[in-house]
């Protein structure tokens, strides 16, 4: 995979299940995800669970596949952790589903090293960055933006998150 192909993912997710509204919300779009299933017959697709610092052994989040359960996909993220940490942790998780690093061979992803730069971590971070701050928008929300810190409050991340999009974007 590449960080391209995981920004399509992202495109394709969102316009699927992304209702058009700043700050994109990760839980409103697993739910739509999982309504779009059910509708065609299936059993809903992902389940999202906020979950505490110890139960995540010290991660920010974790996707895994589920043999047994409500939901196929499992994405847990800590939920004692900043709103704008735990949206895009949500995003993050969702794109390791979306982009299909779990499954019965790989059933677990979690990383809780903050610097992980492998391949498969940079593609889901790759996907939470196009979700939560689409590429096709990014100009215009800068170009109209009072502050750094009023565009990373519109799209509900954090100013190190959007630091990185405006410099992998070119933008500033």
């Amino acid at each position: 995979m590449s960080i391209q192909n995981a920004e399509n993912i992202a495109q394709q997710v969102a316009k699927i299940a992304w209702d058009g509204k700043f700050p994109v919300n990760p839980e409103k779009i697993v739910r739509t995800l999982n309504a779009l299933r059910q509708r065609d017959g299936g059993t809903p697709l992902i389940e999202l669970v906020g979950a505490s610092t110890a139960d995540l052994n010290g991660a920010s989040g974790m996707a895994e596949w589920v043999e047994q359960g409500a939901a196929q996909y499992k994405c847990s993220f800590n939920n004692q952790e900043s709103l704008a940490r735990q949206r895009f942790t949500q995003a993050h998780e969702l794109g390791h589903v979306m982009l299909k690093h779990v499954d019965q061979k790989t059933p677990r992803m979690r990383d809780d090293r903050f610097d992980n730069d492998t391949p498969i971590e940079t593609d889901a971070n790759a996907f939470a960055a196009e979700l939560l701050m689409p590429r096709r928008w990014m100009p215009e929300l800068f170009a109209r933006a009072e502050s750094l810190t009023a565009l990373a409050e519109t799209l509900g991340v954090s100013i190190t998150a959007l630091h990185y999009r405006l410099k992998n974007l070119r933008i500033a």
